[in-house]
Formats: C-alpha cells, structure tokens, sequence
C-alpha cells in the first residue's frame, strides 16, 4: 500500500464525547470480566478442595429418596 491509496480512504472518527462514551463502555466491561475471572478462580479452588475432600472420605454425599444430598462428616 502506497501513500497515493491511503489519500483516497475517508476514515469517520468519533468526536471527543463519542469516544468518552465508548471508553466508558469498554472500562465497565473489563470491570465485568475481571470480576468474573475473580469469581472463576475462587469457584475452582472450591471445587478441588471438595474433591480432595470427597475422595479422601473426609466428607460423604447420600442420595435421599426425594432426590436431595445430604453431606455427612464421616
């Protein structure tokens, strides 16, 4: 690409409020995503010292008739 078809290209940018506003967007967004990443290593650490806990005997869960578990400390 050459200097002579980048002169030819229209290029739209948004004015200073627009581009606020966009900014703005995206910051809450990665706020959202953070949080949630946060929230997913949390739940994770959870899950494998549940299993470690399940598979040592350490905790039990029963299957009552009704459909529901119970945990038990064996």
């Amino acid at each position: 690409i050459n200097q002579d078809i980048l002169k030819n290209i229209i290029i739209s940018i948004p004015s200073r409020k627009e581009q606020e506003q966009i900014v703005s967007i995206l910051n809450e967004f990665d706020g959202y995503i953070e949080n949630n990443f946060i929230k997913k290593s949390i739940l994770l650490k959870l899950k494998h010292g549940l299993i470690q806990l399940l598979l040592s005997g350490t905790i039990r869960v029963e299957l009552r008739e009704d459909g529901l578990h119970r945990i038990s400390n064996s």
